[in-house]
């Protein structure tokens, strides 16, 4: 699809810059109400579930093999080829 790319580093410049900015937010909130340390175990225990939850929601990513997947096939046979 024709300006799916821009979309996608659209899309990773607005987490690349948001999510920090928010997660400083979430930690600083956090540590001024209930100390520095639930603050570090709250953002542990949120980055396990994160992953957790997106681990559950997208199967496909631990059934992917880059040596069968028929993508990285072509990538790498392109690669050989050059250009």
């Amino acid at each position: 699809m024709p300006g799916s790319g821009l979309r996608a580093a659209g899309l990773e410049l607005l987490i690349g810059s948001a999510g920090p900015a928010l997660g400083d937010i979430r930690a600083g909130g956090l540590a001024a109400r209930y100390g520095v340390r639930a603050a570090l175990r709250s953002g542990g225990l949120l980055c396990l579930a994160s992953a957790g939850v997106l681990a559950a929601a997208l199967p496909a990513l631990w059934r992917y093999d880059p040596r069968t997947d028929p993508h990285a096939a072509a990538v790498r046979a392109a690669a050989r080829v050059g250009p």
